[in-house]
């Protein structure tokens, strides 16, 4: 009877594990493919109407004392290929800060008859990033709401390419790419392959018809669909998840290009980076829960699922597999070598903070070992963000680690 409790537990946790790290992302791949093969389908904005009237956009930029980066986003902004007339600017200061109140306050006026109009919007009180989102995006007078984080540089025609996303009066909201800027972080390369890993999965979804996330740097709505945006929620994932509930499309624009710093600046901060985003996140999905009605929304059902679901519970079936495997070594040789290969790969982890320290070690030895820390930081803030959520702790505020 143990032994079938042990079985049961390990192919249940095997299969969400490489349903979630390769058959979800294996069957996308393959659906996209034979969807590229019919005539019509696109997912660039390079193949549509560029004749067609551009919409208004207003960008939303919130932030709380964002210092220095303030002015280059500003003047980033200002610097993008789209026509002046049809742009705006509304910058939204999550709590007094009389630093940046009057920095805006000067663009505004110093630009005011030659370039965009720029709108400062200021709450005396520190309230969270949602209402200030929801406070700049009721000052907003654009078609096009496009949201995008202070310390994210967008390329010149990265505006134009999400507007132009939305001639199809289908598409509801359209994300960007995120690209991870140089710096000389011990996981910096592999945070960066791990966005660039999403990026190509938002491509291949995006064949699908629509995509289940999109990225905070940069992403864009149309303002009819906005709907105020709660408290504790990540700001992205339920505005998109918005979108979906009305049956609109939200795509993804390779092209509209942001980049960012890397997401964790530490160890420390990935940790607990990641349990703010996975507890935020997972309570936006439970209040768009109608969404996972397979019966009402079909396949995109399943896919946020288990993007965005049974992704967040990895961290428990990885448990649950070195437990079973481990029951099961005892009487089976193949359960045995299984059990060995996770250890294996929580060794090679745990050697990561003596290999730092050492001076000659082997490139390759060096590079799986910092990917295997990173991986491990990533499941431990995912549990904590998963226990969090499910005890009903919301996280409305944080202060953010950027830098300038």
């Amino acid at each position: 009877m143990l032994r079938l409790l042990a079985e049961v537990m390990f192919w249940s946790a095997a299969g969400a594990v490489l349903l979630v790290v390769v058959g979800n992302p294996l069957c996308i791949y393959l659906a996209s493919s034979l969807r590229r093969r019919r005539p019509g389908i696109t997912t660039t904005s390079e193949t549509m109407p560029q004749e067609s009237p551009l919409p208004s956009v207003s960008i939303i930029v919130v932030a709380y004392r964002p210092g220095p980066l303030l002015e280059r986003k500003l003047e980033n902004c200002l610097a993008l290929e789209y026509p002046k007339e049809l742009l705006e600017i509304v910058y939204a200061s999550d709590g007094e800060d009389a630093r940046a109140a009057a920095l805006c306050q000067r663009y505004a006026t110093s630009i005011h008859k030659s370039g965009p109009l720029i709108q400062c919007v200021e709450t005396p009180v520190r309230r969270g990033k949602a209402a200030s989102l929801n406070a700049a995006v009721a000052r907003a007078r654009g078609d096009i709401l496009v949201f995008s984080d202070v310390d994210a540089i967008l390329r010149e025609d990265a505006v134009g390419r999400l507007a132009r996303r939305f001639v199809d009066p289908a598409v509801g909201g359209v994300g960007g790419k995120r690209i991870i800027a140089a710096e000389e972080k011990r996981t910096g390369a592999i945070q960066a392959l791990y966005w660039q890993l999403e990026a190509w999965l938002k491509t291949q979804e995006s064949y699908l018809g629509t995509v289940t996330s999109n990225d905070g740097k940069l992403y864009a709505i149309r303002r009819t669909l906005f709907e105020a945006i709660p408290e504790a929620v990540t700001d992205d994932l339920y505005c998109c998840l918005t979108v979906l509930r009305k049956k609109y499309r939200f795509e993804y624009e390779p092209g509209a290009i942001a980049t960012a710093p890397v997401p964790s600046r530490d160890d420390l901060h990935e940790v607990t980076r990641r349990r703010r985003i996975v507890c935020r996140s997972l309570y936006g999905v439970w209040l768009s829960r109608a969404l996972l009605n397979p019966f009402a929304f079909g396949w995109l059902a399943v896919r946020l699922f288990i993007n965005k679901v049974l992704r967040r519970m990895l961290p428990l079936a990885l448990v649950l597999l070195c437990v079973a495997s481990l029951l099961l070594s005892f009487s089976s040789g193949a359960y045995a070598v299984i059990f060995f290969m996770q250890l294996s790969g929580y060794a090679l982890a745990m050697l990561h903070p003596l290999l730092r320290q050492a001076r000659h070690v082997p490139q390759g030895l060096e590079k799986a070992s910092t990917a295997a820390w990173y991986v491990c930081l990533g499941m431990y803030g995912t549990w904590l963000g998963l226990v969090d959520c499910i005890r009903g702790r919301r996280v409305a505020m944080w202060v953010p680690v950027k830098s300038g």
